[in-house]
């Protein structure tokens, strides 16, 4: 069966996968109808933002064999490494009437990603301590309120996942 891999971009256009060339198999692959090879492959040099569709399609009637029409089972393997953009950390000083004073620390996030502040009293020596537990973002900005036990605290912003 010949089923036929097609990648549509945000803007509409279609990415063919890879193919290459039966009567020249020396020559480098090329981009367009791939209808020998049973896997395929699209490869998007630059992307751009946006959503993209996967098209599976096939041309007339799947057969088996004996000439009964089939559905075709297929896989599908997705990878990438869209970075995403650095976390924008910034914290406010809050004093209160009477009690410690505490920081505010808040930061862009993305829904479902997973964080953790840390501390520590001295760059230069000793390892960083958890401020907090891990912290499952809920919305694009958290805040989150600390204590401030010490005169000189360093906090820093992790993402666990």
């Amino acid at each position: 069966m010949n089923l036929d891999l097609r990648l549509i971009s945000p803007g509409g256009n279609t990415i063919f996968p890879w193919k290459l060339n039966g009567n020249q198999p020396a020559a480098a692959a090329t981009q367009g109808d791939n209808n020998v090879d049973n896997v395929e492959q699209v490869v998007v040099a630059s992307p751009v933002a946006g959503t993209y569709r996967v098209r599976i399609s096939h041309k007339g009637t799947l057969h088996d064999s004996s000439g009964i029409p089939i559905n075709q089972s297929f896989s599908l393997l997705l990878s990438g490494n869209a970075p995403e953009p650095p976390l924008a950390f910034t914290s406010t000083l809050l004093l209160t009437v009477g009690g410690q004073p505490s920081i505010s620390l808040k930061w862009s996030s993305v829904i479902g990603r997973v964080y953790q502040v840390q501390y520590r009293d001295d760059v230069a020596t000793g390892g960083w301590q958890a401020a907090t537990g891990e912290i499952v973002a809920t919305a694009t900005n958290v805040t989150v309120v600390l204590s401030r036990n010490t005169a000189r605290r360093f906090y820093r912003l992790l993402r666990l996942r």
